[in-house]
């Protein structure tokens, strides 16, 4: 369970749901959580919207957007 406001963290929300998800459905994806640097797709919308599938986008999708989000 996260017991944390993601904008206290400077965070959209749905972009870290849509990593969850990601790293959930697509195991092999992790290895982008190894290193010392952010993930970019927590910080940067148009590039979490352009390399999520849309098998795990979807559902996230059809209720929210992120921040200076398109697809």
């Amino acid at each position: 369970m996260i017991d944390i406001d993601p904008a206290a963290l400077g965070l959209d929300g749905t972009l870290l749901w849509l990593a969850l998800r990601l790293y959930v459905l697509e195991p092999s994806t992790r290895e982008e959580l190894r290193g010392d640097r952010v993930p970019t797709r927590l910080l940067d919308p148009r590039e979490a919207l352009a390399t999520t599938p849309q098998h795990v986008s979807d559902a996230v999708l059809a209720t929210f957007r992120p921040e200076g989000g398109t697809r």
